[in-house]
């Protein structure tokens, strides 16, 4: 590594680089010091970098080939489920209900018992059925009126009725509905029973996530944290803060005073890049620059840029190409990588960490194009990547497992990975397609599509047999219920109806029997005080 230092800068006490080289890279040294191990805290930075490498610790708890082998060989949910009675949400759910159902019961009689009876009905039609029809105008004027008063009274008992019987069919129906519910409890129950016994996915996404995606979240977490140490050291326009001191010193303190056209406290502005294959057995041909790193981008105007491209042939690497943007000038920073290796070795390589199965790639030679941005707190990253000339390396417990893992290594050479990790770190959503995850699900379909079936019809027969009873207990109070409070309503309504049918008939019966003179001048006056 060697710089030039701008003397005027020095001057001012700023650090200012014209040009520098990083010359003669090699892959795969021995270290001529031991070097000092950051703490972690000054290596992971960040909450970020915690919440993405708790998401990478939970994939890589998962073994989707270990858990199938288990799956064939072993699986009894009976055994792995002996328990699971005290953990039904839908037992708690219909004991709830249940409880509430006393409470319910007696809200609803003591409504019931507020709202006009039949027998209040059945006085006022006997009332108005009494009356008898009569020649004397004085006696039918006050027929008349007991009908007027009686028919006022029932008015505001229907209202009564009417508005009681609303609120209170409601709440009969709502808690009926209730019930109901029970059976989308019964299938989460049915879900959380499935997880609990680990029943492997069979959809290839799930499995390709499974294979592929702790090395997805491995390159998620180390370009979060190089984005994440960029900022820190370039700080954004809204975040700018005292320039990172590169060494501690006895005391003192670091102004940065921004002047047009002055110089921030550290500057490079331009890199060279390099490694000539002649200069050592792991150097190779590698060329780029690194331009325009500085502490203060917002006053250089400049966002920081990296350019590789070359290749190590030694190690098997070519093809290789890299660009990096890290843009701090604005409140909202923007850090993009665009990445591409034309070919690498691959040895070794682990997809299921089981030790019912070893599932792997022991050669292949890899390619891959990465394309990444941080904007703000959003995260977006995808990748490209093939294997081919692929030698798999399989053994599995199971014959049945051995057996269609190893017709899929037979007919498939070339594997190809998609991945994509878009979100916030706190809430980071990854995606991964592979053709090997789609082979192993066609190989393993016919056979294990049965046995699912068998598995799931068994956890659905476990926890019926602990709900159906209790449920059909409830079901049958509420019903009961139901029919009991509803039928009452019913009941009332009806004689109801019919009071206010009798006090139709005998208006018209009254009307009939006045004489044309008392027709003429009480008919009219009549219709405004008849509500009907």
């Amino acid at each position: 590594i060697h710089l030039d230092l701008l003397w005027d800068a020095l001057l001012r006490g700023k650090v200012v680089i014209p040009t520098a080289g990083i010359t003669n890279i090699a892959l795969n040294t021995a270290r001529s010091s031991p070097g000092r191990v950051l703490p972690k805290d000054s290596v992971e930075g960040s909450a970020r970098s915690e919440m993405i490498q708790q998401a990478r610790e939970l994939l890589l708890k998962r073994t989707p080939l270990g858990d199938l082998a288990k799956f064939i060989d072993n699986f009894d949910p009976k055994k792995q489920l002996a328990d699971i009675k005290g953990e039904l949400k839908a037992l708690k759910k219909i004991q709830a209900l249940t409880g509430e159902l006393d409470t319910k019961q007696a809200e609803w009689e003591k409504t019931l018992g507020s709202l006009p009876a039949g027998e209040d009905f059945a006085q006022a039609q006997s009332t108005i059925s009494g009356l008898k029809a009569s020649k004397n105008p004085m006696e039918i004027k006050k027929q008349i009126d007991v009908v007027q008063g009686t028919v006022s009274g029932l008015q505001k008992k229907l209202e009564a009725l009417e508005k009681g019987s609303r609120s209170l069919t409601e709440d009969v129906n709502r808690f009926a509905k209730e019930t109901g519910s029970i059976d989308d409890v019964v299938r989460e129950d049915i879900r959380d029973a499935e997880g609990k016994l680990q029943i492997p996915s069979l959809e290839p996404k799930d499995m390709a996530k499974d294979m592929f995606g702790p090395e997805v979240l491995a390159k998620t977490q180390e370009a979060e944290k190089y984005a994440s140490m960029a900022r820190d050291y370039m700080p954004p326009k809204s975040e700018k803060k005292e320039a990172p001191k590169p060494a501690p010193r006895a005391t003192g303190r670091v102004y940065e005073f921004g002047r047009p056209n002055g110089y921030p406290v550290f500057w490079m502005k331009r890199a060279e890049i390099s490694s000539k294959l002649d200069e050592s057995a792991e150097a190779g041909e590698l060329s780029g620059e690194l331009r325009n790193v500085a502490s203060n981008q917002v006053q250089t105007g400049l966002p920081t840029e990296l350019e590789l491209q070359g290749a190590f042939p030694r190690a098997e690497v070519s093809g290789l190409r890299l660009k990096a943007v890290f843009d701090h000038r604005t409140d909202k920073p923007v850090d993009s990588i665009v990445a591409t290796v034309g070919s690498f070795p691959v040895s070794g390589r682990d997809l299921s960490r089981g030790g019912d199965v070893t599932f792997g790639f022991g050669k292949a030679v890899g390619s891959a194009e990465i394309e990444g941005a941080l904007s703000g707190g959003e995260m977006l990253l995808r990748a490209q990547t093939a294997f081919r000339q692929v030698k798999f390396e399989v053994k599995a417990r199971s014959a049945m497992l051995d057996s269609a893992l190893k017709d899929v290594a037979r007919e498939l050479t070339t594997v190809t990975v998609k991945a994509t990790a878009k979100g916030t770190a706190d809430d980071l959503d990854i995606s991964v397609e592979s053709n090997l995850a789609d082979a192993i699900a066609r190989g393993l379909a016919r056979q294990l599509q049965t046995r699912l079936a068998e598995a799931r019809a068994k956890i659905k027969a476990m926890i019926d047999e602990q709900v159906m009873g209790p449920k059909r207990e409830l079901v049958g109070r509420v019903d009961a219920a139901k029919a009991q409070v509803l039928g009452q309503v019913t009941a009332r309504k009806k004689q109801a109806e019919a009071a206010k049918a009798t006090a139709d008939k005998k208006i018209a019966e009254l009307k009939k029997s006045l004489t044309p003179d008392v027709k003429k001048k009480g008919v009219g006056a009549l219709k405004k005080k008849l509500k009907f």
